[in-house]
């Protein structure tokens, strides 16, 4: 399984999987019924300055699945949609991973979800990551406060994006990380949306 961040130009592919949910995945993934139309607007509205979206693909290149991050300064929601097919597999454990992970590089110190009490797969999945989520009113809202980055979380994502080419460009990029993240752990901290999916 490969996992990548998208951008506007997979558009196309994220319409794709988000048209091959059934009517209850649809209903669970967006907390109501939505139609094709509506899907296909929710696709083209999605702003990816805004939103980090992580999509994982499959042997054959085909989207199977997405997480969508929304960052807020230090606070970040979480979306997730899986193809109905590959449900099952671990595509939305290795999605909320990497969420976790590029949500800590991005500053992220508070991560929210919420989905519906319905939705018991998300519900674990979200225990299983370490959030803590809480039922009301039908629905069910998780979180989590994150740690600050490690030095190998840099590291460990440059080899996931493929930034790093070669052993020596990959030792130069992990001793420049190094050097930087320890020079920003010694400055100061900083002073510290609805159902998933309706940023």
């Amino acid at each position: 399984m490969l996992i990548r961040e998208l951008s506007a130009g997979d558009r196309a592919s994220l319409a794709e999987l988000l048209l091959s949910l059934t009517a209850q995945d649809r209903y669970l993934r967006f907390c109501g019924y939505i139609d094709d139309a509506g899907l296909e607007a929710y696709a083209a509205a999605l702003d990816f300055a805004r939103v980090r979206v992580h999509g994982a693909f499959d042997p054959r290149g085909q989207l199977i699945g997405v997480v969508e991050l929304a960052v807020d300064g230090r606070r970040a929601e979480l979306a997730f949609a899986v193809r109905s097919s590959n449900k099952g597999r671990g595509v939305g454990h290795e999605l909320m991973m990497r969420a976790l992970s590029r949500a800590r590089l991005a500053g992220v110190r508070h991560l929210e979800l919420t989905c519906l009490v319905d939705n018991r797969a998300m519900f674990h999945l979200a225990r299983q990551a370490g959030m803590h989520p809480a039922s009301h009113h039908g629905e069910v809202f998780a979180q989590a406060d994150l740690d600050p980055p490690q030095p190998a979380d840099y590291w460990q994502a440059l080899l996931e994006d493929g930034v790093a080419g070669g052993a020596l460009a990959a030792d130069a990029v992990r001793q420049a990380l190094m050097g930087a993240v320890r020079s920003w752990s010694l400055l100061p901290t900083p002073p510290g949306q609805g159902c998933a999916g309706r940023h």
